[in-house]
C-alpha cells in the first residue's frame, strides 16, 4: 500500500489523450467544433489534437463519424 502512494505523484503527471488516424481522417471538423477544450485544429486537412491542451474527456470520440480518433497513453 505504501509503495502505491508513494507512486501516485508519478502516477499524475500522465494521462490518457487522444490522437488522429489521418489515413481515416476525412476533415469533416466536427471533433474541432465538438471539443470543450479547443485542443483540436485542421493542419494539411487532417485534425490534429495538442497532446498539452488535450484533456482526455472523449468528446471527439463521440462525435467522428469515421473513427479517426483513439485513445493513447501520454507521458
Amino acid at each position: 500500500m505504501l509503495k502505491l502512494l508513494l507512486m501516485l505523484p508519478v502516477l499524475a503527471a500522465f494521462q490518457w489523450i487522444y490522437q488522429v488516424d489521418p489515413d481515416r481522417c476525412t476533415g469533416c471538423s466536427n471533433c474541432v467544433y465538438f471539443c470543450p477544450r479547443g485542443a483540436i485544429s485542421m493542419h494539411a486537412g487532417k485534425a490534429w489534437i495538442d497532446p498539452e491542451v488535450c484533456d482526455g474527456c472523449g468528446t471527439c470520440v463521440a462525435h467522428c463519424p469515421w473513427g479517426a480518433i483513439y485513445m493513447v497513453w501520454y507521458e
